[in-house]
Parts: structure tokens; C-alpha cells; sequence
């Protein structure tokens, strides 16, 4: 009796897998030939890279300074474009001698009121409060948890912000704009 053609096509299925699995047993079994010439040129090793050019521009030596160092100050003149002033062809323009001058001082920071709420704003990353915790220090973005100068934020709500400090509990509000 002959055997079907579904047995003799299974039949033959199997022995195609048979043989591939012990073509692919071989194969990784039998180490790699190691006579065997690259098919892709060797070039030598160039070395280390060329040094790279040092600054010579203002601009560049800005590009590669690293403006975001704690101790960066700020610089000695303002600079403001030639065609609002009149005063230096750089534009490098000298800062008064007294900035506050004319300006009325607040009677809050005189008084010694901190802390102060200067504002809120809410982050992807949770609210954060705009807050200034003492006169020595200036203002910084505190989120919930956040310690300084004594102070802990409790809770951070729009135009709110609730802390304990060494006086105890408080709460800061933000007063309407007028």
C-alpha cells in the first residue's frame, strides 16, 4: 500500500528539519576557520584625534564657557544693542552706581518678613512655590517637602503655600494684583 500524499508531504517536512537542525548542530559546533583573509582592506590606526582649536573670538570663548557655574557673577556692564545707545561702540554699557536708587524700598524685606511668597506654579513634576525664606538668600522654586533656612514646605496650593518654621506653622498667601 502507498502512502498518502498529506503523509508522504509530512514526511518529508520532518526530514528537512532533521537535517537543518544537524546542519545548524555542525555549524556551531565546528570552530571557524582562522586562514581566512578579511574581505575589507585593514588600515592602520590613525591615532588619537587633533586637538581641538582654542577659542579665539569672544563668541566662541562664550559658546565653550560653561554659563551655568555656581560661582559665575554677573558681568560689569549690561550689554545693550549700539542702535539703543549711544554711549560705547560695543554697546557695553556701565551700570549705575546705585541700581536701587529711586526706588522705593519694600517695607516687608526692611521689616525683616520673610518668608515671603513671590508666587506659585504648577509643574508636570508637582506644584512648586517661588519663595524667598530669609533676607540672605534670594528667591528659589521650593517644591513640596523642600527645606531651607529652617523652614519645611508642608503643602503648595495656587496662591498658597503652608510652612513650619522655627515660629511653628504658617501660612503664606498671595495678595490679589492690584
Amino acid at each position: 500500500m502507498r502512502p498518502s500524499r498529506a503523509a508522504f508531504l509530512r514526511l518529508s517536512l520532518w526530514a528537512i528539519a532533521g537535517a537543518a537542525t544537524l546542519g545548524g548542530a555542525v555549524a556551531w559546533l565546528v570552530p571557524p576557520a582562522t586562514d581566512v583573509s578579511p574581505l575589507a582592506p585593514v588600515w592602520p590606526d590613525p591615532g588619537p584625534p587633533p586637538a581641538l582649536a582654542v577659542a579665539t573670538t569672544a563668541a566662541e570663548e562664550v559658546v565653550m564657557a560653561n554659563v551655568f557655574v555656581a560661582t559665575r557673577t554677573p558681568p560689569a556692564a549690561r550689554y545693550q544693542p549700539v542702535e539703543l545707545t549711544e554711549e560705547s561702540a560695543s554697546g557695553m554699557v556701565p551700570p549705575p552706581a546705585d541700581p536701587l536708587a529711586g526706588m522705593a524700598p519694600d517695607s516687608a524685606m526692611l521689616a525683616g518678613d520673610v518668608p515671603r511668597l513671590l508666587g506659585t506654579v504648577v509643574a508636570p513634576g508637582g506644584p512648586r512655590a517661588l519663595l524667598q525664606l530669609s533676607l540672605a538668600s534670594g528667591p528659589r522654586l521650593y517644591a513640596v517637602g523642600d527645606r531651607d533656612g529652617g523652614f519645611t514646605v508642608l503643602a503648595i496650593d495656587p496662591r498658597v503655600v503652608v510652612l513650619r518654621g522655627p515660629g511653628g506653622r504658617r501660612t503664606l498667601r498671595l495678595e490679589p494684583e492690584a
